[in-house]
């Protein structure tokens, strides 16, 4: 491989950083076609990559977050599952993971199960997440999730408003 013109690290981190960003914000749009589906997918992947190369394991475990997320969001069941339990596997082997880290791995790794037809471990995390969540106290933080994961943290509001 050819030594590249630019500072490879450097490189690397502004890749992760735009395709991460990238990723969920069409993660964020209600109205995505198919084009958007396959783009936010390949966004991740990317994100997740170039994170690899410079990131830290936080990195990493946010990587696999948004893939199970994109997976759980374009209905690819295999998807949703194999990158949710990478992220619960690497929850615990992350020291920089935070409350908000974790209630995304158990609330993503909820709806794979659930759509895998796996209910009764899907209710279980489901739980766990809605546990965790209300020790989520920043208001920002708490929107966020409600806007992604409302249907597991909030079933009942059939909305992402704040509780």
């Amino acid at each position: 491989m050819a030594e590249a013109p630019f500072e490879l690290s450097a490189g690397h981190r502004w890749f992760a950083i735009e395709s991460n960003n990238a990723a969920w914000d069409l993660l964020s749009e209600s109205n995505r076609d198919e084009d958007g589906d396959e783009a936010m997918i390949h966004l991740a992947h990317a994100a997740l990559y170039h994170w690899s190369q410079v990131g830290q394991p936080i990195n990493r475990l946010r990587g696999y977050l948004l893939l199970a997320k994109a997976y759980v969001e374009t209905d690819e069941v295999e998807g949703a599952l194999r990158w949710a339990d990478m992220a619960i596997h690497s929850l615990e082997s992350t020291p920089d993971a935070n409350a908000f880290d974790r209630v995304c791995a158990l609330a993503v790794a909820a709806e794979a199960l659930s759509m895998a037809g796996e209910e009764e471990e899907a209710v279980s995390l489901a739980e766990d997440a809605v546990e965790a969540f209300t020790g989520i106290d920043d208001k920002e933080e708490r929107d966020v999730l409600l806007k992604f994961y409302g249907n597991v943290l909030a079933p009942e509001d059939g909305d992402a408003s704040e509780e």
